[in-house]
């Protein structure tokens, strides 16, 4: 995480922010795998096989798509 002393975007109480590293160790305990970024924060992620959270996320995108 990035500390930005005093505020941030005008909000007196943002003082954090996640960098690319903090982003990335965030999908990667959520259960994606990143694959790649596209742009500027945006991150190319998949389910993590192995991840603990695979067989939620394999349904959820599922049922998102219809497929």
């Amino acid at each position: 995480m990035a500390f930005l002393e005093e505020r941030m975007s005008g909000d007196p109480a943002n003082w954090w922010a996640p960098n690319h590293a903090c982003v990335e160790a965030m999908l990667r305990s959520a259960g994606f795998c990143v694959r790649g970024r596209v742009a500027h924060e945006t991150y190319l992620c998949e389910p993590a096989a192995d991840g603990p959270c695979s067989v939620m996320i394999e349904q959820e995108l599922h049922a998102a798509t219809g497929t």
